[in-house]
């Protein structure tokens, strides 16, 4: 394939975008998946609104303007990223304002020990504010307010009961008018720092902290928000911020060289920046998949293997360079070691109720992990549970569940013969009678319209071939015009697009040990298939470029 390939660029958001001048791969693409122009402005108009009780939040927040504020995040990535908004943007504001970092033993829920835990460590705390947790934590509130303390809540999960707390800010709150529900606590988080600033502070504050899109990019990816509206503008904005740094090393001079920005505010920028240069992150490399597959794993690592979660919040908090390096290393080894771990327990699962409960003794955060991993293999709703004997009430389990979206776990078997699911619909803690589980899921089928036909497909020629394989100049236009509507991800899928191998294939065997097949033809972009042993008649593809020493070339990678 030709090096470096000029092509126009294909912008379906341009005022003269043409389906008429598109190739026939292309305008293929487009009417099968409904990727018309004005399905894409739509799609990408945020709705702008403000969520319910707002006004009344920050009034109250306000009113403990010189008080002593707590921030007590959830412990995954959107905890880490919204707990990061809400202390960078308060300190920002002007507030006095600490963070405790989370104890996932404690779950998800904020507790009595977490309100103790926030008293030792700092005891002139009036004030409570929690993000991305809270908002049926009644027994947490409660004991928190007894102790003379007040409590603030944002968080984004479905509210199931009366919540006594002083303030409340949430999509998913009972009754909300807000039109995007699935947005997540970092975005709840800077809704809110938004809120209270366009109120109490100037332009210049505004501007600044409006960079805190940032974080709510990356925590809307980590926790598999629908990318439609509001959260395809903050995570184009995210994406947009993260290439600057990556391109600009002296992108952040202009808040060093103001003595109005707070120290804590820039230390979170200057913490991010170090992490890509850490972790050598190009240009090419920047998109929604490095959020989702790189830093939400390497964040959320710590929690699986057993460590403390003091690293994850040290690389945007700590104001030394030395001791944020230390904790990206650690944050990185914590990582390769969670992934040694998966590979070791899925081996040792006890597979009686398969392919839908797993019983296993592994670590309870490698659960999810776990389940994930199985559900993906087989497609259908799977838990993976530790399992403990009750008197009363027999096997019980807890545990942890991954499910497609055919199969919304909480509307299907939260309160179903005393099964509690804690969580989102396709991701969440379970609780329960063995039994009632497993019933429950017991012949549970991936539903016949639900596997999508491929959009594209792309071989030799031949009638039911929709592009060549050697079509250079259609595959790039298909590629640029994806890039352009880019960012993918949940109710915004990268369409499907399937490659044929016609049987006189070029393959080799590439990687340190061999694991990975590379097939091409002469002329034609070469396919990667990534830990594949045999070789198929066909894969599932995605098109990007790759860019080396200068040169960008076309490539389709596999996927699942």
């Amino acid at each position: 394939m030709p090096e470096n390939v000029e092509i126009a660029l294909i912008n379906p958001f341009a005022p003269n975008f043409s389906l008429d001048t598109c190739s026939a791969g292309l305008r293929t693409l487009i009417e099968r998946t409904g990727l018309s122009p004005d399905f894409l402005r739509e799609i990408n108009t945020p709705y702008g609104e403000q969520l319910d009780g707002m006004d009344a939040f920050i009034e109250k927040l306000h009113s403990y303007r010189d008080a002593r504020l707590a921030i007590y995040p959830d412990f995954d990535m959107d905890g880490i990223t919204s707990g990061t908004i809400l202390y960078a943007g308060l300190k920002q504001l002007g507030f006095q304002v600490e963070l405790s970092v989370p104890d996932y033993e404690s779950g998800h829920d904020f507790c009595r020990d977490d309100v103790d835990d926030i008293m030792r460590r700092f005891p002139d705390t009036t004030v409570i504010l929690t993000c991305d947790s809270g908002v049926n934590s009644a027994d947490g509130i409660r004991y928190a307010q007894s102790l003379g303390l007040a409590v603030l809540i944002t968080d984004h999960h479905d509210q199931e009961i009366d919540c006594p707390a002083d303030a409340i800010i949430d999509p998913c709150c009972r009754n909300s008018s807000y039109p995007l529900p699935g947005i997540c606590g970092a975005a709840v988080a800077f809704l809110m720092i938004s809120a209270y600033a366009r109120r109490f502070a100037n332009a210049e504050q505004r501007k600044y902290l409006n960079l805190l899109q940032l974080f709510v990019g990356i925590g809307t990816v980590s926790d598999v928000m629908p990318l439609v509206h509001d959260n395809r503008a903050l995570v184009r904005k995210s994406l947009s911020l993260t290439r600057e740094l990556i391109a600009r090393p002296t992108a952040l001079n202009s808040l060093r060289g103001d003595a109005s920005v707070n120290r804590a505010f820039l230390t979170a920028f200057e913490g991010y920046a170090q992490l890509l240069e850490e972790l050598e992150v190009s240009l090419a490399q920047c998109n929604e998949g490095f959020y989702g597959f790189t830093l939400a794993p390497m964040f959320n690592a710590p929690r699986r293997v057993g460590s403390s979660m003091s690293d994850a919040f040290c690389v945007f908090m700590s104001d030394d360079r030395a001791e944020r390096r230390a904790a990206i290393v650690r944050l990185i080894a914590a990582n390769a070691k969670r992934k040694k771990l998966v590979d070791e327990y899925i081996d040792t699962l006890v597979d009686t109720y398969a392919p839908y409960v797993y019983i296993t003794d592994a670590p309870r955060g490698m659960l999810g992990l776990l389940a994930g991993k199985l559900m993906h293999a087989s497609g259908l709703p799977t838990a993976v549970v530790h399992v403990a004997y009750d008197r009363t009430h027999g096997k019980q389990v807890e545990g942890s569940m991954r499910s497609p979206d055919f199969y919304p776990i909480i509307d299907m078997l939260n309160d179903r013969d005393g099964l509690k699911v804690v969580g989102h619909q396709g991701a969440g803690g379970v609780t329960g009678p063995l039994d009632a589980l497993v019933d429950a899921l017991h012949g549970v089928r991936v539903p016949s319209d639900f596997e999508e036909e491929p959009a594209l497909l792309i071989g030799d020629d031949g009638p039911d071939i929709d592009v060549a394989w050697w079509d250079t100049t259609a595959l790039n236009e298909i590629t640029q015009f994806l890039d352009c509507v880019a960012p993918f991800g949940k109710n915004f899928d990268y369409p499907i697009m399937e490659i044929i191998f016609p049987a006189d294939t070029e393959i080799s065997r590439i990687g340190k040990e061999q694991q990975h097949l590379k097939l091409q033809m002469p002329g034609c972009p070469p396919v990667l298939l990534w830990n594949t042993e045999d070789v198929p008649i066909s894969a599932r593809v995605r098109l990007n470029y790759n860019e080396f020493r200068g040169q960008k070339t076309l490539q389709m990678i596999g996927v699942n």
